[in-house]
């Protein structure tokens, strides 16, 4: 059985909807300081993709440990599609 990623649909966020949609949970106080804090990092939710601008990384293991490699999380039905 072969399976197709589905593209992803990239789009601005609209963030006080988003914060109304899913944070009914927090008192108005607390969405109110949300919404601040996301509108200052607006351009992260512009629905664009940008590059990761680091310096590398360089990760050291104790001298007697081993690297790990666990199973991966399957992937969601709703992103695949039967080809």
């Amino acid at each position: 059985m072969d399976v197709c990623i589905l593209d992803a649909k990239y789009e601005k966020a609209d963030l006080p909807i988003v914060i109304k949609e899913n944070c009914a949970h927090l008192t108005s106080a607390e969405q109110k300081q949300l919404l601040q804090l996301l509108q200052k990092f607006e351009q992260l939710f512009d629905g664009t993709l940008g590059d990761w601008k680091t310096s590398p990384v360089k990760l050291e293991l104790k001298h007697d440990t081993m690297p790990y490699h666990g199973r991966t999380f399957p992937m969601s039905f709703i992103h695949k599609k039967d080809t």
